[in-house]
């Protein structure tokens, strides 16, 4: 009888203490808890798979802009890019401003 209480302790520590007035037996409560556990399992792996697709539809979406990138003409470039000179374009600026004001 000794050991039947201990586990019974036991029990009621894993799955909590019955409340007054609670009527459920201790089957009913680990029936419970069971299928707690269970559709907590369903929700990890929906969860999980969910994550899995997305983390694949990003991996695809990487591969083809890399391709992209890759095969695009001008590619990336690094060179620079040629600028006028400031001084040129001060200068033609004034030489537009001498024809305006001379009217030539």
């Amino acid at each position: 009888m000794e050991v039947i209480q201990k586990r019974l302790v036991c029990l009621e520590i894993l799955i909590g203490q019955e409340e007054e007035g609670e009527e459920c037996s201790i089957i009913d409560r680990l029936k419970e808890a069971v299928e707690s556990v269970e559709r907590t399992e369903s929700l990890y792996i929906s969860l999980a798979k969910k994550s899995s697709e997305r983390l694949e539809a990003a991996e695809e979406t990487i591969s083809i802009l890399k391709q992209v990138v890759i095969n695009s003409p001008s590619g990336v470039s690094t060179s620079k890019r040629n600028v006028p000179n400031r001084s040129l374009l001060v200068g033609q600026e004034v030489l537009r401003n001498l024809k305006v004001s001379y009217g030539t």
